[in-house]
């Protein structure tokens, strides 16, 4: 794989907040708790005008860790957490196994202090016709390697994200914490800091020093 030169990422804007509140669960729910996110593709102009849909899930009974390339985000990767990604687009069913650094321990999903900033997913040729990418809440297409947030270049579209909940739609009232209550991570809120999006270049750093 060529191996660019590492590019400064740029913070790109805020992504929109969407607060789905969790409750605490008892060791035995958490370690069984699987957490989806369906997620959104909107490209409002151009050859691949649509919109898209896709989802990933992540299992919640092994804790985030720190991402490999940037540490003070943490990760839930295939490995770790048994991620599983699915994206419907041009007709074609695209899964976790066609990242291009599948190999290396990606797609990822990247959180900042447990609110979701994003998936780092990227497919490209021979795997379809033209490079698809979605990084954060940005959808690229028809880069080289890999897209470059710096220029915007291949920028064609929007992903938005939403959590799809697994639980009563009145949850219970949470038992009295004690030493065997845990709390599953709160990834229901998008990050909405510059900081975070400035990272949603989401394993680029790492990917083009491969």
């Amino acid at each position: 794989m060529l191996e660019p030169g590492v590019k400064v990422l740029k913070a790109m804007g805020a992504i929109a907040a969407s607060a789905i509140p969790l409750w605490h669960l008892t060791s035995d729910s958490a370690n069984a708790a699987t957490l989806t996110y369906e997620m959104t593709v909107d490209v409002p102009q151009g050859n691949y005008q649509g919109t898209y849909q896709g989802d990933f899930s992540y299992g919640a009974s092994n804790p985030l860790q720190p991402c490999q390339d940037s540490p003070t985000f943490t990760c839930a990767t295939v490995k770790q957490n048994k991620l599983s990604v699915l994206f419907n687009f041009l007709g074609k069913i695209y899964s976790e196994k066609q990242d291009v650094d599948y190999e290396f321990g990606f797609p990822a999903v990247y959180f900042d202090d447990n609110a979701l900033a994003g998936l780092s997913f990227i497919v490209t040729p021979p795997t379809l016709d033209i490079s698809f990418s979605i990084l954060g809440e940005s959808f690229y297409m028809g880069f080289g390697v890999y897209p470059d947030p710096l220029t915007q270049q291949g920028l064609v579209g929007s992903v938005s994200y939403k959590l799809k909940l697994q639980f009563p739609q009145s949850p219970p009232t949470p038992p009295p914490c004690s030493e065997n209550c845990v709390s599953i991570p709160e990834p229901s809120e998008i990050a909405g800091s510059a900081l975070a999006i400035s990272f949603l270049g989401l394993g680029l750093k790492l990917r083009q020093n491969r």
